[in-house]
């Protein structure tokens, strides 16, 4: 099978967000005859471009397909935990900012160590946090 050409890809690509529209709307829904999602939208997608509908799976398996959902699912999810976890280094800093004389006792090992500034310990979850942002989105 050839390459999808510009043409085709804008013409898929818009198909494709009016297949998301109506179906957000209600206007469409999957048939019994659909398997899954990915067969819905490949059905409607040749309903209203013929053979250029048909070149979206390019030959993918479902099981690829699937991978595929899951990925891109979890993309944006990650970029929703980033966006939490943030948020919760930014009311970690607010908090350290306002505990810059308050002691507290330190642990190592479980068992008692120096006493040190509650602020210090704060800002040390939050470094732990954005090393582990730092890593996913690095």
């Amino acid at each position: 099978m050839k390459r999808l050409t510009d043409e085709e890809c804008r013409r898929i690509l818009t198909t494709l967000d009016a297949i998301a529209a109506e179906s957000a709307s209600g206007e469409i829904e999957p048939a019994a005859s659909d398997e899954d999602i990915h067969t819905f939208i490949e059905r409607h997608l040749i309903e209203r471009l013929g053979d250029v509908g048909g070149k979206l799976r390019a030959g993918r398996s479902r099981n690829d397909q699937a991978a595929n959902d899951l990925k891109l699912y979890l993309r944006e999810e990650a970029k929703v935990v980033s966006q939490e976890l943030l948020t919760l280094t930014d009311a970690l800093m607010g908090q350290a900012s306002s505990h810059l004389n308050t002691p507290a006792p330190e642990f190592t090992h479980l068992q008692a160590a120096q006493p040190i500034v509650f602020g210090h310990q704060l800002m040390a979850h939050a470094q732990g946090l954005f090393r582990n942002l730092d890593g996913a989105c690095g």
